[in-house]
């Protein structure tokens, strides 16, 4: 195997074809924005190799990296793949979360994973027979752009990335260089890359979308990115356009609630200055999309030059490598208006009437090249457009498994198939998201979706988005399911629940 098929190898190609191209920017409102060439990245990335090597780590080693976000947090995971090594990134604890809910999930992980090597910039517990390396530890000339070898070149898995729950049995995806590198020329056609493009992005690296959508695919690529914390962007989300403008982006990607705390969150006077004409592709993905969010982010920066037409939608999920499908650039998604007693009743997507009551579904567009979309029933029947079902997917870019879990990696590799747990439908070709298959309840016989139930009285004063919940609970006394719904209120006020029980 020849260094260019890894991802260290192409790193280091791209780094002696264009060595002081601008490869990384890390971004933020608290200090000067940090600018690495694609030589400089390279370099500290194979300096932070060479020191882990020199610490006792051995190619092929499982590295978890447990550090703050920031660029020492990028150099860390490039350095360990740059060693042979396959890291994985796990959350750094933010300001306001539980230390002692940090350290359980960290040793949930840890047993999950059973890594041979820890490096940190926390004092955790040196777990038996593990290798734990600080952080600090690990210095880097930012001068030296020496380029001592190739990076050692390792086929198979590249780093292992955790799903995005939230307690200790995350599952751990194993992802390959092959299916990393391999997307690129999908996604460049995709999103109609040229040299001018900027990506700019804020989505944790410990996530897919922001490891290899913000990340991995830009440096492979050779589009210059630009990153900055998550925790900095929550805090004040004006970062976001204000990078976008600084550094001319064009690319961003981020999930549905981003577009709200987007438009709730930022001022008038923190986007003086600002310009967003330049924007030409902004992508909702990472859970469902919603066409509400669409249309009140266009409304509240168009004064400041965003487009509507730079609005797309896709699917993905980490098992996938990232993106499946995308809708066509240059037009917002369409929108479909179900009717809702068949979507619930028949799980068929049947366009509505005027007077039926309806549900909303924004189109994730049609696959990528290379990419295959089936929607099956339970037991595994394709079903015709327009009906509802588990959505499955074949490509390429399919992981390899969950470590440390073959029950379930069977479960959901089926054939060359990957079964994502989640519902959905074809319409003219293009896939409707409708929701996660374990997130329908089941009330009387009928199939009601919780977002269908979430969605309802999200129009209701004070109710804000992301702050609702239903499930489905036994009931006892009628055999069947009823529905829970749990919702975040400012206050205690009797007539705000009670428009929320008449929903």
């Amino acid at each position: 195997m020849t260094p260019s098929v890894s991802i260290p190898g192409a790193l280091w190609s791209r780094a002696e074809r264009s060595p002081d191209a601008v490869a990384l920017v890390y971004a933020s409102d608290r200090r000067d924005d940090q600018r690495l060439t694609a030589s400089a990245l390279c370099s500290r990335a194979m300096q932070c190799a060479e020191q882990l090597l020199a610490h006792g780590v051995r190619p092929g080693d499982v590295v978890l990296v447990a550090v703050d976000h920031g660029v020492g947090e990028i150099v860390l995971f490039l350095g360990a793949l740059f060693a042979g090594a396959t890291p994985c990134l796990f959350p750094a604890l933010a300001p306001r979360l539980d230390p002692g809910g940090f350290l359980r999930r960290f040793e949930g992980v840890m047993s999950r994973l059973q890594p041979r090597v820890v490096v940190s910039d926390r004092g955790f517990a040196d777990p038996k027979g593990v290798l734990c390396i600080e952080a600090a530890s690990i210095r880097i000339d930012d001068e030296s752009h020496r380029f001592s070898a190739p990076p050692a070149a390792r086929s198979g898995t590249a780093f292992l990335q955790l799903s995005s729950g939230s307690t200790g049995n995350q599952k751990v995806i194993a992802v390959a260089h092959a299916a990393v590198i391999g997307r690129i020329p999908a996604r460049r056609q995709a999103l109609a890359i040229t040299p001018a493009d900027v990506v700019v992005g804020w989505a944790p690296l410990y996530h897919d979308l922001g490891m290899i959508g913000n990340l991995l695919a830009p440096l492979l690529e050779g589009t210059p990115t630009v990153l900055m914390s998550p925790l900095e962007w929550l805090a004040r989300p004006a970062l976001l356009m204000r990078a976008l403008h600084r550094h001319a982006g064009t690319i961003c990607s981020m999930p549905n609630f981003a577009f709200n705390h987007c438009t709730r969150r930022i001022l008038d006077d923190e986007m003086d200055g600002v310009r967003l004409d330049r924007w030409r592709v902004l992508v909702n993905g990472a859970e469902p999309v919603r066409a509400d969010s669409f249309d009140a982010f266009a409304q509240r920066f168009a004064r400041w030059g965003f487009r509507s037409r730079a609005f797309a939608a896709g699917y993905g999920l980490a098992e996938h490598t990232l993106t499946a499908t995308l809708t066509p650039l240059g037009a917002p998604p369409g929108v479909d208006r179900i009717d809702r007693h068949c979507l619930q009743a028949e799980r068929r997507a049947v366009p509505a009437t005027d007077l039926a009551p309806a549900v909303e579904f924004v189109s994730s567009g049609a696959c990528l090249e290379g990419v295959e979309i089936e929607i099956r029933t339970p037991a595994g029947t394709v079903l015709a457009e327009r009906r509802v079902g588990e959505i499955f997917i074949r490509s390429p870019f399919v992981f390899t498994g969950y470590v440390n879990d073959p029950a379930l990696t069977a479960a959901t590799l089926r054939d060359g198939w990957l079964a994502t747990g989640d519902l959905g439908y074809l319409a003219s070709g293009e896939l409707h998201v409708c929701g996660r298959l374990k997130d329908l309840i089941i009330v009387g016989g009928s199939n009601v979706p919780a977002e269908d139930v979430e969605a309802a009285v999200r129009g209701i004063e004070g109710v804000k988005a992301g702050r609702v919940a239903a499930f489905g609970l036994a009931d006892v006394v009628s055999g069947t399911e009823k529905i829970v719904l749990v919702v975040e209120l400012p206050d205690r006020e009797a007539n705000r629940a009670s428009a929320i029980e008449r929903e």
